[in-house]
């Protein structure tokens, strides 16, 4: 199928203008190419016509379209797996696009009772669409919020430069210059204006830090959404930088970059030409301070919300620290840097000033107590550590290290060591990629724990039917004629012969069991903490929920296979991405150094049973409300001290469910080949007492002994 040529059309004749943007592609077929599919193709290579593949998902990608692929059949899987792979490349997940598969099947478009499946196929495309319009209305949703932040904020910007004022008036300008000469001398003038931060205190303004920042709509409510793409040696005055973004906005109305974390924005240039989107007033003297944290609020409100009356007392707790962390990055990637090292400890004391403003002794809630508070309950409540309790680990981390510095008691390094360990687990499952759309997780979690079907479930299910076959000989040809002259002796005694049915009114067991029996296997739910619903055991099958000691090998023959490799390559990705931010703030926290940070082993992930216990765990407890579930529901397992339980657990419920599958539905067959044996009996037999007695066997009748005991009746 041509579906090259349709993206083409797709992308580059229609005009994107509108903020919701879908495509939505339906196909029975894949693509033409041999890497997306294995099927017959007339174009192996792709037609000559074709546009590269890549340039199709980095063009989607830049033009923020969502993409959903309405599947008929799975030999098109291959081809999705292949696009996603393309667009996650090109920036999907960071552009929070959707990138999306769904079946098209018959009881997803069945659609109403009238309209039949075409009614129901228009459904499903209308649900998509609807997807993504309920996006754009979260946006609009935030800016509402937005907007009645601002105006609570009204006065805000009248308040703060008649505060700046009447500082700025009681101030010995001259003095302060004199004392301060050194230090200016250092840090410099602003790129624009050419005042230093004491001719910017003249000026009622203050000097300050700049940046290339990225933002998400999220941001407005939450700050550690934005990104601090870089951090720049120029410096400027808060006033020149808001002169510039009303010129850069009249010319470019996104030249902020918009609500998009990894668009390319550009207020004014540095002076080395870098591109300037951010700034933030710094800490230089004790005077300059009292101007500059008024600033502060303006400008912060502008980094993050795109609205200098957007600001909120969160950001003056997140922003500077993220800065910091950024710029530890950078000293660490450069080290020897001297003007790193400068910058870096400018901001450091921008952030002790804000700590200490923040933990007043009159204050009721005191900022560097509650960071202190949440390290302790880091590593001794998993609960503690999610995103709704700690939304940015290397935020959390360079408070931290400022609650250090200003002498705060933070415990040993072996304790710190213990926190650094479940904060990596934590940023390895935040930073990870959801395993794929319509995943077999059964069959992945057999080859990742290489369970060994043959020795744990095909050889004691082979051993179960030996033996059920071997207490089932010698029994009587003729059971049926002596099971119905028994019930029929009881009754001419006196006595009644209860049916199933009334057997299991007095036995709700037998009623529980009769449930069972028609569900035909077991229910269970393999995302962790999720509870199993199982079938009634019959006695003596071999089903068992008793953890069993299963001699578990992770290698064959010495080697991984094909699902493990891409496990520990997919986590070797993601540690290292990880550790590029977060091994920077380690170092600021204890001298112990590892000698690759990037090596699990440097973190005493040695073992298999560790690693896959930390990878399947963080895999299926994705989402952040999986993993609280899993830690309310005690499921929950530490990687480090308790892998062999975590791996036990999972690999006894798969052989167990395996095996169960297997022994259901030999019983089910079992049972129908004896119906059927009955059936057979009840229609050739010319023995009236034996045809009586297959029909009570086969169950045909449920009320035929109520039939008998109307017969004796008297």
């Amino acid at each position: 199928e041509d579906v090259n040529g349709a993206f083409q059309l797709a992308l580059y004749t229609l005009e994107w203008k509108n903020p919701v943007r879908i495509i939505i592609h339906v196909a029975d077929a894949p693509c033409h190419g041999k890497e997306f599919h294995t099927c017959d193709d007339t174009y192996p290579s792709g037609a000559t016509s074709d546009k590269p593949w890549d340039q199709i998902f980095k063009d989607l990608v830049e033009k923020r379209i969502d993409y959903t692929f309405l599947k008929i059949s799975t030999i098109t899987d291959k081809m999705f797996q292949q696009f996603k792979k393309m667009a996650v490349a090109h920036g999907a997940e960071e552009f929070e696009l959707t990138f999306a598969q769904d079946s098209v099947t018959g009881s997803n478009t069945a659609g109403a009772s009238t309209g039949g499946a075409s009614e129901g196929f228009a459904a499903v495309i209308s649900d998509k669409i609807k997807g993504g319009i309920d996006k754009e209305v979260m946006k609009k949703g935030l800016k509402k919020k937005l907007e009645k932040r601002a105006e609570e904020n009204a006065e805000l910007v009248k308040d703060i430069k008649n505060n700046v004022k009447d500082i700025v008036s009681k101030l010995d300008l001259e003095k302060i210059k004199e004392q301060h000469k050194d230090l200016v001398a250092k840090v410099g003038e602003c790129i624009l204006s050419s005042n230093n931060f004491i001719d910017a205190l003249a000026d009622e303004d203050c000097l300050c830090l700049t940046f290339d920042i990225g933002r998400s709509p999220a941001a407005i409510m939450d700050p550690t959404q934005i990104i601090i793409k870089n951090v720049y040696p120029s410096f400027l005055t808060a006033g020149s930088f808001f002169y510039s973004t009303e010129y850069a906005l009249k010319k470019d109305k996104l030249a902020h970059g918009g609500f998009e974390k990894h668009a390319e924005g550009l207020i004014l240039k540095g002076a080395a030409s870098e591109n300037i989107t951010g700034v933030m007033p710094l800490y230089f003297c004790y005077e300059n301070w009292a101007v500059a944290k008024q600033m502060m609020k303006l400008t912060l409100g502008w980094d993050v919300t795109l609205e200098p009356a957007g600001y909120s007392h969160t950001q003056l707790r997140t922003v500077p620290f993220l800065i910091l962390a950024k710029l530890a990055q950078m000293k660490y990637e450069k080290p020897g840097s001297e003007f790193l090292e400068f910058q870096f400890d400018l901001v450091k004391k921008t952030c002790l000033r804000i700590m200490k403003d923040g933990s007043r002794e009159s204050f009721e809630r005191k900022f560097n107590e509650e960071v202190l508070n949440q390290y302790k309950k880091y590593a001794e409540d998993p609960s503690s550590r999610t995103v709704d309790s700690i939304p940015s680990n290397p935020v959390f981390l360079a408070q931290l290290y400022i609650a250090n510095l200003l002498g705060d008691e933070t415990k040993d390094e072996e304790f710190f060591d213990k926190v650094f360990k479940a904060m990596l687990e934590e940023e390895l499952r935040r930073k990870q990629f959801a395993l794929p759309e319509g995943l077999n997780e059964t069959e992945w979690l057999i080859k990742l724990m290489n369970v060994n079907i043959e020795e744990h479930v095909n050889k004691p299910f082979k051993e179960f039917v030996e033996a059920q076959n071997k207490a089932t000989e010698g029994v009587s040809e003729n059971e049926a004629e002596a099971t119905f002259l028994n019930a029929l002796k009881l009754l001419e005694a006196g006595g009644t012969v209860e049916t199933k049915k009334e057997k299991r009114k007095k036995d709700p067991k037998l009623e529980e069991e009769k449930k069972a029996e028609a569900l035909g296997k077991k229910k269970e739910k393999t995302t962790e903490g999720k509870e199993m619903e199982e079938e009634k055991v019959v006695s003596g099958d071999m089903r068992s929920k008793e953890l069993k000691d299963y001699d578990i090998c992770f290698k064959k023959d010495g080697e991984y296979n094909e699902t493990q490799s891409k496990a520990r390559h997919d986590y070797k990705g993601t540690l290292k991405k990880v550790m590029e931010y977060l091994y920077p703030l380690r170092c600021l926290l204890t001298t112990r150094k590892a000698e690759d940070p990037c090596k699990f082993e440097e973190w005493d992930i040695a073992s298999d049973s560790q690693f896959f216990a930390l990878y399947i765990q963080n895999k299926l407890q994705n989402k952040n409300s999986e993993r609280r579930e899993a830690f309310s529901s005690g499921n929950y397992k530490n990687p480090w001290t308790q892998s062999e339980e975590y791996i036990k657990i999972h690999y006894n419920r798969i052989v167990e469910n395996e095996k169960g599958s297997l022994i259901t539905k030999h019983l089910h067959e079992l049972k129908s080949s004896k119906s059927g044996k009955q059936a057979s009996v009840f229609a050739l037999t010319d023995n009236l007492n034996e045809a009586a007695g297959a029909f009570m066997g086969a169950n045909v009748g449920t009320n035929i002994m109520d039939y008998f005991n109307a017969l004796l009746s008297p």
